[in-house]
């Protein structure tokens, strides 16, 4: 996982680490089962919210984030692949 490959580097340990994932789906009426509704259903955005307890000041915990995003192969594939947003708060 790069967020703990980053932290390593940093001397900053992680503490806690939680996310939620949120999906939100073009032509969902297909998967209830809606008469005469045919369109191929699929994944249109991704919400991914990262909660961190970990001990670094605001822009350092914002650079740790944007230096793990970066160096991620999930979020690089995904993001070209859907709309992809990923939220990082801190834990305090």
């Amino acid at each position: 996982m790069t967020l703990l490959e980053q932290s390593k580097k940093r001397g900053s340990m992680i503490e806690e680490i939680e996310g939620v994932l949120n999906l939100s789906l073009k032509n969902p009426l297909t998967l209830v089962g809606v008469k005469g509704y045919d369109e191929e259903p699929f994944i249109r955005k991704i919400t991914v919210t990262v909660f961190l307890l970990v001990d670094l000041e605001d822009n350092d915990f914002d650079d740790f984030c944007s230096r793990a995003l970066h160096h991620s192969p999930i979020y690089n594939t995904l993001k070209r692949s859907t709309e992809l947003e990923v939220i990082f708060k801190k834990l305090v």
